[in-house]
């Protein structure tokens, strides 16, 4: 990962994935791990005073880019 856009477009692989064995294995990703820490990140924030779409724009960008902060830690 060598640039700001490789670690922003970097989802992490799949959080919590499953596999289902019937007929076929079929494979469910699941969401990514980006998406993971973001919900978990902005699940803490909503504990504050988010009342507006403003409030709630602002919280999710701050997750992401907390979540991107974490994914690239990861891989350090």
């Amino acid at each position: 990962m060598n640039t700001k856009d490789d670690a922003h477009n970097f989802q992490g692989g799949p959080a919590f994935p499953s596999v289902e064995m019937q007929d076929a294995v079929r494979i469910f990703p699941g969401m990514t791990l980006r998406d993971a820490f973001a919900a978990m990140i902005v699940q803490g924030l909503a504990t504050r005073a988010v009342e507006t779409d403003a409030h709630w724009d602002q919280a999710v960008s701050i997750a992401y880019k907390a979540a991107d902060k974490m994914l690239k830690e990861r891989l350090r």
